[in-house]
């Protein structure tokens, strides 16, 4: 996760919210531990976040709301002054605003493509352990199946003629991510996910695309009802001729 990410889900943050404890949330958090300036914003957003929520807390409710609500009166009408008018068109706005800055959330990047690429990607970076070690493709693909996990997988012609080494079960929004191990021998170890496309928003196409994340070059695409990221060291000629 970059800062420009770990600031982008900060700005969802909400103190005692279940979502403080998103692993995403949590990644995040760890980004104030390490940068002065981002842990110097977080610090004046949670205090406006504070200085808001006391505010609506403060506004009192009329004495007399819950009786006309039930008793479905429609309370006397009387004119207000031409002169008060735009006082209270501007006081309904700035309610309006500050009602939007507490509740509005930016749109979750949970679920989206991108995410799921980096989390694939930090996954086998910070540490990984394949749940069976085996050159057996076929074995790999029981193995998988007899886990709930993707096992129908196509392989690309340049993928299908490197050996195996493994594979590992990872999961992602509920779902079984298939992890594939290939050794490219001159390239180290080549790391294929595969997941079910309806779990992933904002899928890739059936084109290639190639991003760089981290340490690893990333190429992905969708094919057959499923999302295939295909990871590794060497840059982007090195997977290019993997497909």
């Amino acid at each position: 996760m970059t800062l420009d990410q770990a600031k982008n889900v900060l700005l969802a943050y909400r103190a005692g919210q279940a979502d403080a404890a998103d692993p995403a949330m949590v990644e995040a958090r760890a980004w104030l531990e390490r940068d002065a300036g981002l842990r110097q914003w977080f610090e004046k957003h949670t205090a406006f976040q504070r200085t808001v929520r006391r505010s609506f807390q403060e506004i009192a409710v009329p004495a007399a709301l819950a009786a006309r609500i039930l008793l479905r009166a429609r309370p006397p009408r009387r004119r207000i002054p031409r002169q008060h008018l735009a006082w209270y068109a501007a006081a309904a706005a700035l309610v309006l605003f500050v009602g939007l800055a507490v509740f509005w959330r930016p749109p979750s990047r949970e679920g989206s493509f991108a995410t799921f690429r980096s989390r694939m990607v930090g996954a086998v970076l910070r540490q990984y352990t394949m749940d069976i070690v085996t050159n057996d493709m076929s074995g790999i693909r029981r193995f998988l199946a007899s886990r709930q996990a993707p096992a129908d997988y196509v392989l690309p012609p340049g993928l299908a003629t490197l050996p195996a080494s493994g594979a590992g079960v990872l999961s992602w929004q509920s779902q079984r991510v298939s992890m594939v191990c290939l050794d490219s021998l001159d390239q180290g170890t080549l790391f294929l996910f595969v997941v079910d496309q309806s779990a992933v928003r904002s899928s890739p196409t059936a084109q290639p695309q190639f991003q760089q994340v981290n340490k690893l070059m990333t190429v992905s695409w969708s094919q057959g009802g499923k999302v295939y990221l295909l990871a590794g060291s060497g840059g982007r000629d090195n997977l290019q001729k993997r497909l």
